[in-house]
């Protein structure tokens, strides 16, 4: 190991799982704000450091916490909403303050966990390209849209290189800490627990669903490109209704919710998201690897 890499925001669901398909590789420097989220697979290892600091405190970052990375992979996200305004100011602020004393560390790459699931909208083709206009509804897929704004800007001024990774809709076994709030999660959640389950917005919804394993392959395949400006969707270019998903979820686990409910919304809402990956199978050699049902099929085992 001879690479040295940062994750910040290593203790989400996804942060998680991109350190621990990282960890035999890199030495890893991962950022927490809250030590009780930090995964205890990273506490004594040679090869891994856990640093604090926090994305919203005005003198968050000090250079010599990153000093050594090549790669910073961000994954962090600060207050993910839906009509909150503020979301979209405090997440560019943060990664402004980043970048401003990248200049003083050894990092040459940025790999930036976006949304593909959001930063469209309501798309006019499917699968959905990545030359697609932006027109995100919520203020997190306009937090993500203005943060890949900023990361353009600043690999046009610099050298450093970028990598953006747009994914679908992510789901997988790690995703089961109660902390996730995706579908998948939240219903074999309700159904393991006899809880009711309330179905949020259109149940005929399509959405590409990617296993977090695929998510990672993507961060790996961007972390060795040579290319010095990457912008890929990660998903399957198969789409999915929220109906679809509970009937086979509640198949597999021969089980279903205690009650099955469903909300109407007040904001609009996105009808269907399906993600071209031919730009990323072009440019790596990442490939689908885990279908949905078969990924829902790893989920059922790891509850037996």
């Amino acid at each position: 190991m001879n690479n040295h890499i940062g994750i910040v925001g290593s203790t989400s669901p996804i942060g998680i799982c991109i350190a621990k398909s990282l960890s035999n590789d890199f030495y890893l420097k991962l950022s927490y704000r809250d030590k009780n989220l930090v995964s205890s697979d990273f506490f004594n290892k040679n090869n891994i450091k856990n640093v604090y600091f926090d994305l919203q405190s005005p003198t968050f970052f000090d250079k010599n916490i990153f000093q050594k990375c090549q790669t910073i992979v961000w994954v962090a996200h600060i207050m993910q909403s839906y009509d909150k305004e503020e979301e979209i100011q405090l997440n560019v602020k943060a990664v402004q303050s980043f970048l401003k004393l990248l200049p003083e560390t050894a990092v040459r790459k940025i790999v930036y966990i976006s949304s593909g699931g959001s930063i469209y909208g309501n798309p006019s083709t499917i699968p959905i390209p990545e030359s697609h206009s932006l027109y995100p509804l919520s203020s997190y897929g306009k937090a993500k849209k203005a943060v890949e704004e900023t990361l353009i800007k600043f690999h046009e001024q610099t050298k450093i290189e970028i990598a953006i990774l747009r994914p679908g809709n992510i789901y997988g076994s790690e995703f089961f800490t109660g902390r996730s709030k995706g579908i998948v999660a939240t219903y074999i959640n309700c159904i393991q627990n006899q809880k009711p389950f309330t179905i949020i917005g259109n149940s005929d919804a399509i959405r590409d669903y990617l296993h977090i394993d695929d998510l990672t392959q993507a961060v790996k395949c961007a972390i060795d490109s040579k290319k010095n400006r990457i912008l890929w969707n990660v998903g399957t270019e198969t789409g999915y209704s929220v109906s679809y998903i509970i009937n086979l979820i509640s198949n597999i686990f021969e089980k279903q919710a205690f009650q099955i409910g469903q909300r109407t919304v007040n904001w609009p809402e996105i009808h269907v998201n399906v993600l071209s990956n031919k730009m990323i199978k072009k440019e790596s050699d990442w490939t689908v690897t885990i279908p949905l049902e078969t990924g829902i099929r790893r989920i059922a085992e790891h509850y037996k």
